[in-house]
């Protein structure tokens, strides 16, 4: 059974593309909305929208396409930094804490012109958590668009089959980057998994999870036996680190969520629930790595499971005076004492 915990819905509001986002909090024992606030990401796109938790403080950050935000607790949202929608506009791709710097790094995008086509300039932005939440700015240069940033401070570049490592020598430098070419081709996609040194890449025929620190693939996996999208849940570690998530899709276009050893290296999963046609948009482990939580890409429900038996243990759905038929693209994360989960819907036709 689980401990009373909970999971936080926050009040939609309406953007200007008439799409309501919503973050948010449900109490588990009593399946009730506990605490409501609002936020308007001003995105349609799910992937403009993601979470980030302090390792040191438990400090949840909320990052979109236009803003960062920290929550401390389920009753309070705290506006960090936001982004204008102007020609000077950084497309954050991630945003992470870096618990030694005592801040956020985030990576993006300002693109320039070399007077024939339009240039994505890599950007870094370091926001320091004090009174100010001072911002602090410097250019990458131009890079691809398949950016990561681990834990750790340190970026990783990606394009084509090259990829270039970034590594933090201080609180506002970053090193020369080294170059190594990745050993399954040209890479089509690339997420970071929260850690210090591993990836997630995808390639036109592979799903691998790869060691930035001693260049290792710790996991690879062939298509077309399945085929990975990386517009659904991003893959996620727990968090010892020896087990990764996978939403996967079936030739015959059914989903399914697979769970895969990291320590065995073993390319078959060690568990895996079929989810028929209904694909994932939010997965997250619970601190003590005892629960995960999954979240379908087009409804409003979390279901949460005990990560040892892979049992049900509950399901939760957004009340429906809140929300509509066509509610999608939810994101997930667990707080630091595991008591609640943030989650964040996108709600078409406000």
């Amino acid at each position: 059974m689980l401990k009373a915990s909970k999971i936080i819905i926050f009040l939609l509001i309406c953007s200007i593309n008439g799409y309501s986002q919503w973050l948010g909090v449900w109490d588990i024992a009593s399946k009730k909305m506990v605490a409501t606030t609002g936020i308007d990401v001003n995105s349609s796109s799910e992937d403009n929208f993601w979470f980030d938790r302090n390792p040191l403080s438990g400090q949840i950050l909320c990052a979109s396409s236009n803003g960062l935000w920290t929550i401390d607790n389920a009753s309070h949202l705290e506006l960090m930094q936001r982004y204008l929608n102007d020609s000077e506009l950084i497309f954050p791709h991630q945003s992470r804490f870096v618990p030694d710097m005592d801040a956020v790094v985030s990576i993006g995008f300002r693109s320039k012109s070399d007077g024939s086509k339009l240039i994505p300039n890599g950007i870094v932005n370091i926001i320091k958590f004090n009174k100010e939440h001072s911002l602090k700015s410097f250019d990458l240069g131009p890079v691809d668009y398949k950016l990561a940033i681990l834990r750790n401070g340190d970026i990783v570049e990606a394009n084509h089959s090259s990829i270039k490592l970034r590594k933090r020598i201080g609180d506002n430098e970053w090193g020369v980057a080294s170059s190594f070419e990745y050993p399954y081709g040209e890479i089509t996609e690339m997420k970071d998994l929260g850690n210090d040194s591993l990836v997630a890449i995808w390639t036109a025929s592979t799903f691998s999870v790869f060691n930035i620190s001693n260049q290792s693939v710790y996991l690879n996996i062939v298509k077309p036996v399945k085929v990975y999208w990386s517009w659904t849940a991003p893959p996620v570690l727990s968090p010892d680190g020896s087990q990764i998530l996978v939403n996967e899709r079936k030739v015959d276009g059914k989903y399914l969520l697979s769970a895969y050893s990291l320590k065995t290296k073993a390319n078959k999963p060690v568990k895996q629930i079929e989810l028929g046609w209904k694909w994932l948009d939010g997965m997250a482990f619970s601190p003590s790595g005892k629960h995960f939580a999954i979240a379908y890409g087009e409804d409003t429900q979390v279901v949460i499971y005990n990560s040892i038996t892979w049992k049900k243990d509950s399901t939760l759905k957004v009340p429906k005076k809140h929300t509509n038929d066509n509610s999608q693209h939810p994101r997930i994360i667990y707080s630091a004492d595991g008591k609640c989960i943030y989650a964040y819907f996108l709600v078409p036709g406000c």
